[in-house]
């Protein structure tokens, strides 16, 4: 409920206008793509104004159960094949827990083999294959993950365990955050922390997402300047 189909939308958008500020907006709409596993709902938003930035006319692939990691890199090559530039996967949590995602055939493996840790040879690569594809992709990919309270068991002096909250971690692969450029954690209120950032432009900051947050994003991208290796040793 946090907003994340519709900051996702915002900022495509925003990187789009950033890279290509002289073309219209029925030409900046073509260039985003929505790969929706949610019934749906990522093509509700289509001419609805959302903080004042009306939504266009963009792409829609819907993948439906069973969410497998060849559907979702099949969903990436198809946006390559078909001229756009910003994927939008909405949600990623799918892959990992949703019906017949990861989990559950980790689970139906090991009910098999009666094997539980040897389940996961047979799971991992095929993660490792869709993270491949989203990083060695020319796209620009947004990608949404729900998330889940956490917990941790606390044992005191004398043994007696206690339950502590330890805020909201994404429903995906423990430490997939770090798989991505930006990390944003969205709140009830739509409000957005930059809880890991290498452009430094949201790192430990707190704001609402603007279109103008994917225009700061493309303006980052494009600042990069080749330079001649340096060798050290030979």
């Amino acid at each position: 409920g946090g907003g994340k189909t519709a900051g996702s939308l915002l900022i495509a958008y925003g990187l789009m206008k950033g890279k290509y500020p002289k073309l219209s907006e029925e030409e900046l709409w073509e260039k985003i793509a929505i790969i929706d596993t949610e019934n749906g709902s990522g093509e509700l938003y289509v001419n609805q104004t959302i903080g004042g930035t009306k939504i266009g006319v963009y792409n829609a692939i819907t993948l439906v159960p069973d969410f497998t990691a060849e559907k979702y890199i099949q969903a990436i090559d198809l946006c390559v094949n078909n001229a756009i530039e910003v994927a939008i996967i909405d949600s990623s949590t799918h892959l990992w827990s949703g019906a017949g995602g990861l989990l559950e055939q980790q689970g139906n493996i090991a009910k098999r083999t009666n094997n539980s840790y040897t389940a996961w040879r047979d799971i991992t690569p095929m993660h490792a294959a869709f993270v491949d594809k989203m990083l060695q992709s020319p796209l620009h990919i947004i990608a949404t993950m729900r998330s889940k309270q956490e917990y941790v068991v606390d044992k005191d002096s004398s043994g007696r365990t206690s339950i502590r909250k330890m805020g909201l971690e994404p429903e995906q692969r423990k430490g997939m955050e770090y798989e991505f450029t930006v990390f944003l954690d969205v709140d009830a209120e739509h409000n957005a922390f930059g809880s890991k950032d290498r452009t430094s432009l949201l790192d430990q900051k707190t704001f609402k997402i603007t279109p103008k947050i994917g225009e700061d994003l493309m303006q980052w991208l494009e600042l990069g300047v080749d330079t001649a290796s340096v060798v050290v040793a030979e």
